[in-house]
């Protein structure tokens, strides 16, 4: 390399304004060539920026889609359930408000209902606590009927959950059916904790 150096020099291409000119073609070129490698590096970076946040959106869309379905899901179960309970049954009746009838209340004591919600009041309070701030009394009342009849474990710990399953499975009807021995309870016992009237339920149903 070094003879190579010696020998341009002592040639006529050696004269200081080739080798100028030399030296300025070959620091162009490691510009250019370190431009392109910076502005090809950039351009990947751009791509896996935009391919993420294309996932990133997907994501989120798949997340909505399936939170929308897990709404309709539930809203179609209490639906089924509240015919059940309010047209073929003598669990619960609506009058003002809401209350669990002759046979509600013997089922409660058959399924120990009241324990359970005393048991499990400390979960109770802070789910409700957390769901339904600053809600109207009728707000609250549906709250706690749609998760005691969709999410009963939201209320109660697993054993019990499952001691109401059990019940269930041997009188052969669904976990929902017995949603408001455990949902009036809750509702009055709530309402009266906050000071609210429970007669402020129906002064707050917007289908009265």
């Amino acid at each position: 390399m070094a003879e190579s150096i010696v020998t341009l020099l002592t040639t006529p291409l050696g004269s200081f304004s080739s080798i100028a000119a030399l030296l300025i073609t070959a620091f162009w070129f490691v510009h250019w060539a370190t431009k392109r490698i910076t502005e090809i590096r950039s351009s990947n970076e751009h791509v896996k920026n935009s391919v993420g946040s294309l996932y990133e959106r997907i994501d989120r869309r798949v997340d909505k889609i399936e939170g929308s379905i897990d709404d309709i899901r539930k809203d179609m179960a209490y639906l089924k359930v509240n015919i059940e309970i309010f047209q073929q049954s003598s669990v619960a009746q609506r009058k003002s408000p809401i209350s669990l009838t002759e046979g509600g209340c013997e089922l409660s004591e058959k399924l120990h209902a009241e324990e359970m919600i005393a048991r499990n009041w400390g979960k109770i309070f802070e789910n409700l606590e957390e769901n339904i701030p600053e809600k109207s009394a009728y707000d609250i009342q549906q709250y706690i009927f749609e998760t005691a009849t969709v999410n009963l474990e939201e209320f109660l710990e697993k054993a019990d959950v499952d001691a109401v399953k059990t019940f269930a499975y041997n009188d052969g009807r669904p976990l929902g059916y017995y949603a408001p021995v455990f949902a009036v309870p809750i509702r009055d016992k709530y309402l009266a904790q906050k000071g609210v009237d429970i007669a402020e339920v129906d002064k707050n149903n917007p289908n009265p």
